[in-house]
């Protein structure tokens, strides 16, 4: 089987996605704006990447010259499955040349996009009827979709997947720690989402202010990318009077992140919407204590109190207290068991398996 993933560019979603139908055999490619995988992550190298440089007037997600290029190179390739990542790139499914297209919904293009700008719905409506399956990863982006005008039929919920060669619970301790200089004492508070305002890192920063009035041996640590508001969060950092507490240090590689999981006291993703966020289960699999959002999305999954901690959205007090419970110890949780069962439901070889069997299913070689 061939399949040809296309997204932006600057993602590691289809190494991620790809990795187990490599292992089965099956050709893989990915299209994009280059550079297509960020800065340390070509960690799948039997990938064909096909770069598309992006010229023109037209923006990526709208480009009908980029459309005709991927035209192109998919009669070339003459792929069984065309899988596009992201909703919003779904206008390329009327350029592609193969025998089925799936499209893939991400979280916020899905679940906040067509709140914000109503008129986005009659697009994703058409994209829709043009695919002929759609893959999210939870079930809160797939009542979204059906809001979109998604089908019922051939729609399934498959989880991106866990790669447990990265994360897992024997992760080497003490090398994060090393390498930014931070003493064994000093407990080390993770946020490894974005720092646009959606996540709501200025929560995340008040209650570090008001957890230092308590205790002063923490360093928090922000692994997301954003600069048009690095430079605000900074100056709030340092009017908080926390420079010596904080630490951005931008996207890192997988392997980083796995280590400054293994090392961190805690964890935190406290966005205001959420799908299923990758960055939280590979913490949980590295036996990260974890605190999120009480949003939807995890509550048919996990058990506040039994796998993680949840806090109101936009609550710096209680997510202070919540914190320091957690650096003190005060209700520690089965984390080794907690990380069990995230490898166990959410592994590569687990999720890719349903993907090939979607696959599969909608070319025919299988019943749906």
């Amino acid at each position: 089987m061939k399949v040809v993933f296309i997204t932006h560019g600057k993602d590691i979603f289809p190494q991620i996605r790809g990795k187990y139908l490599l292992s089965q055999g099956h050709s893989v490619f990915f299209i994009g704006v280059p550079p297509l995988v960020p800065e340390g992550e070509l960690f799948e190298k039997r990938i064909q990447y096909i770069e598309i440089p992006h010229q023109g007037y037209f923006p990526f997600y709208f480009n009908p010259q980029v459309g005709m290029k991927v035209r192109k190179i998919t009669r070339e390739i003459k792929p069984d499955i065309v899988h596009i990542l992201g909703t919003y790139l779904g206008y390329l499914s009327f350029f592609v040349y193969s025998k089925k297209i799936v499209i893939e919904n991400n979280g916020s293009d899905i679940l906040l996009t067509p709140k914000k700008y109503p008129m986005v719905k009659y697009y994703y409506f058409t994209i829709f009827q043009r695919s002929d399956g759609v893959v999210q990863d939870s079930e809160i982006s797939q009542k979204a979709s059906y809001q979109c005008g998604a089908r019922k039929r051939k729609n399934r919920i498959i989880p991106l997947g866990i790669d447990s060669s990265i994360f897992n619970n024997s992760v080497e301790k003490g090398f994060f720690r090393k390498k930014y200089n931070i003493t064994e004492n000093t407990g080390i508070i993770v946020s490894p989402r974005s720092l646009k305002p959606l996540y709501n890192i200025k929560t995340i920063i008040k209650a570090l202010a008001k957890l230092s009035v308590t205790r002063k041996d923490f360093k928090g640590v922000f692994a997301g990318y954003s600069p048009e508001n690095q430079i605000e969060l900074e100056q709030l950092v340092g009017h908080l009077e926390l420079t010596d507490n904080v630490l951005f240090i931008g996207q890192v590689p997988q392997r980083d992140l796995a280590f400054a999981y293994s090392d961190s006291s805690v964890v935190i993703s406290v966005p205001t919407s959420d799908s299923l966020p990758s960055s939280v289960l590979e913490a949980m699999a590295c036996k990260a204590p974890v605190i999120i959002s009480d949003i939807e999305w995890y509550k048919s999954l996990f058990k506040q109190g039994v796998d993680l901690e949840t806090v109101p959205v936009n609550d710096s007090d209680k997510l202070a207290e919540v914190i320091l419970n957690t650096l003190e110890q005060k209700n520690p949780l089965d984390y080794s068991a907690i990380s069990n069962k995230v490898l166990e439901a959410f592994s590569i070889e687990n999720c890719g398996k349903r993907l090939e069997k979607f696959y599969y299913c909608l070319l025919g070689n299988l019943p749906d």
